[in-house]
C-alpha cells in the first residue's frame, strides 16, 4: 500500500459518512470467511495476529479494495475525494489516485521468478493467465523465493487428497513442495512432505494436526513411529523462513486505535441483536426485559470487557475499548460498577 502521505485525505474521508459504513462493510467481507473457518470472532482478529500485521494487511488490502468500489449510486471514495479535495493534491498524486480508482484488488499467485528480473503473478479470483512483472519494486518483495518444479500432495479441506500435479521442469531429486493452490481452486489447509527419513505433515491448527496424525497412522501403520508435534506462531514461521516482516503502515497511532474502534462499534452493535449463548440463546436486547436477565447481560458485559483489556497490551486500542455505551444502549450503566 502507498505511504500514508499519499493517503492521508483519503483515509481521513473512509472515516465519514457515508463512506464509513462502506468501509466497514468491505472491511467485514474481507474478514468473514477467514473468521468462519477459523472459528475466530472478527473482534478477536487484531488480538490474534497483532495491530501491526492487522493494519499492514487485512485493513491495507480492505481498504485499497474499498477505494476502487463503485457503490449502489455510483459513487466512488477516490471520485468524491478528487471532486472536493484534489486541488490541494499534487499532480503525481492525483494521476496515482485516478490509476488506483481504476484498479483492482485481487490474490495473486506468484510463480516462475528470476531473482531481480522478473516474476509471473496469476489472478487467483479472477483466473485467467498470469502475467508476467518486470517492475523491480516489485521484485524485492520476494527476495527469499526461487523457481522450482515439483510434484506434490495436498491435504485440502474435504475429500480425499487430490492427484499430484507434476510440474514441467520436474526434477531427478523427486523433491516435494508446498503449494497453497489447487487448479481447481480448493483451499490447501496442510501439506505433507517426505524429509530424509522423516514424514513431515503440516497443517494450521490443532485439530487438523490431530486429525492428520490419527489418519497417517492408520494408512501407514508400523511404517512410522509416534508422531513428534511442534507448535509455530505466525511471527515464529516469518522468522524461521527468513520472511520480512510487513512494512507498517504510516498512520499515527491516533487514527490507528480510532480505526479498530469503529470496527468493535460496528460488530458489538450488530451482537446486541444476535443470540448469545450465555444469555440463553436470548439476544442482548431480550434478555435485559427480565430482571433474570439483566443479571446475566451485567455478567456477560463484564467477562467480555475483560477479555478484552487482558488480551492486549495496558495501551492497545483493544485494551483501552470504552465499552460504557453498550451499557447504556441496553439500559443498564447503573449497574457498571
Amino acid at each position: 500500500m502507498a505511504s500514508r502521505h499519499f493517503l492521508k485525505g483519503l483515509i481521513k474521508l473512509s472515516t465519514r459518512e457515508p463512506w464509513s459504513d462502506r468501509f466497514e462493510q468491505i472491511l467485514e467481507d474481507h474478514l468473514i470467511l477467514a473468521c468462519d473457518e477459523t472459528g475466530l470472532e472478527i473482534d478477536d482478529v487484531v488480538s490474534t495476529i497483532g495491530e501491526d500485521l492487522f493494519m499492514s494487511t487485512v485493513w491495507a488490502c480492505a481498504f485499497e479494495d474499498f477505494l476502487t468500489r463503485e457503490f449502489d449510486d455510483g459513487e466512488n471514495a477516490i471520485d468524491d475525494y478528487l471532486k472536493r479535495r484534489g486541488w490541494k493534491e499534487s499532480a503525481a498524486v492525483v494521476t496515482y489516485m485516478a490509476a488506483l480508482r481504476n484498479s483492482t484488488m485481487s490474490l495473486y499467485e506468484v510463480s516462475d521468478l528470476v531473482p531481480g528480473a522478473s516474476f509471473r503473478a496469476r489472478d487467483l479470483i479472477r483466473g485467467g493467465e498470469p502475467v508476467l512483472i518486470s517492475e523491480r519494486s516489485a521484485l524485492q518483495v520476494y527476495p527469499g523465493f526461487h523457481s522450482t518444479g515439483a510434484t506434490s500432495w495436498s491435504w485440502v479441506a474435504e475429500g480425499k487428497p487430490a492427484p499430484a500435479r507434476s510440474g514441467a521442469g520436474e526434477s531427478s531429486t523427486k523433491s516435494l513442495t508446498f503449494e497453497s493452490w489447487l487448479d481447481d481452486g480448493a483451499l490447501v489447509l496442510g501439506d505433507i512432505r517426505l524429509e530424509d527419513q522423516s514424514l513431515v505433515l503440516r497443517v494450521n491448527s490443532r485439530q487438523r494436526s490431530d486429525r492428520g496424525c490419527a489418519l497417517l497412522s492408520e494408512v501407514l501403520g508400523p511404517r512410522v513411529g509416534a508422531p513428534s508435534v511442534k507448535m509455530e506462531s505466525v511471527e515464529q514461521m516469518m522468522a524461521s523462513r527468513g520472511v520480512a516482516a510487513p512494512d507498517q503502515l504510516d498512520i499515527p497511532e491516533q487514527e490507528q486505535c480510532a480505526i479498530i474502534h469503529r470496527s468493535m462499534d460496528r460488530h458489538y452493535r450488530d451482537v446486541l441483536d444476535q443470540p448469545v449463548a450465555m444469555l440463553g440463546g436470548k439476544t442482548p436486547r431480550a434478555a435485559v426485559k427480565t430482571k433474570s436477565g439483566r443479571t446475566k447481560v451485567v455478567d456477560w458485559l463484564k467477562m467480555i470487557e475483560n477479555q478484552s483489556a487482558k488480551s492486549a497490551d495496558p495501551s492497545s486500542p483493544m485494551a483501552n475499548y470504552d465499552f460504557g455505551w453498550l451499557w447504556a444502549e441496553l439500559g443498564i450503566s447503573e449497574l457498571r460498577r
